[in-house]
């Protein structure tokens, strides 16, 4: 519409987006337990969601340990990172996206993450039942799967605080 004086927007001529490197978005953490030759450990699982521009090949991700300055920074191309033999604390973690060509985008901080660590209580029992049997009563339930060695502990009543152990 040249004789209005009206101006369209070119056509984008690639595929490829333009402007800023988008940062991943979503962070998630995970603790979990695993065995270190005789002993146990604890580690996180550090998530977050995949960027979903092609030029984004990498991310590139940093963990602070409680009154530490940022650790070693960790390039990986999936959207999580693992980090072992972690103590309890308050951490944080952060990530930013990497190009091909070197671009990056702003980091994403995960900040103030309180991690327990091997503090974390066991899993709660499953299956739990109990009957009678000459006379008696008779409990059983599913063993808890943790690597630490799982003791437990039965009791009698109506509230935890106040049941009498057996």
């Amino acid at each position: 519409r040249v004789e209005q004086n009206i101006k369209f927007d070119p056509k984008p001529t690639s595929l490829i987006p333009s402007g800023p490197i988008p940062k991943p978005t979503a962070p998630a953490i995970d603790e979990y337990l695993y065995t270190f030759g005789e002993g146990v450990a604890s580690g996180v699982l550090f998530s977050w969601a995949a960027v979903k521009d092609p030029r984004v090949k990498r991310y590139e991700a940093q963990m602070q340990r409680p009154g530490q300055s940022w650790g070693e920074a960790k390039n990986v191309s999936t959207s999580s990172i693992n980090w072992e033999n972690i103590s309890a604390g308050t951490y944080s973690f952060r990530i930013r996206s990497l190009t091909a060509t070197g671009l990056r985008s702003p980091w994403l901080v995960f900040e103030n993450v309180i991690l327990v660590g091997l503090n974390q209580p066991p899993n709660d029992v499953t299956n739990l039942v109990m009957c009678q049997q000459s006379g008696q009563g008779v409990i059983a339930w599913d063993a808890v799967v943790d690597w630490r060695q799982v003791h437990y502990e039965i009791r009698k009543g109506v509230l935890w605080d106040t049941a009498m152990p057996l």
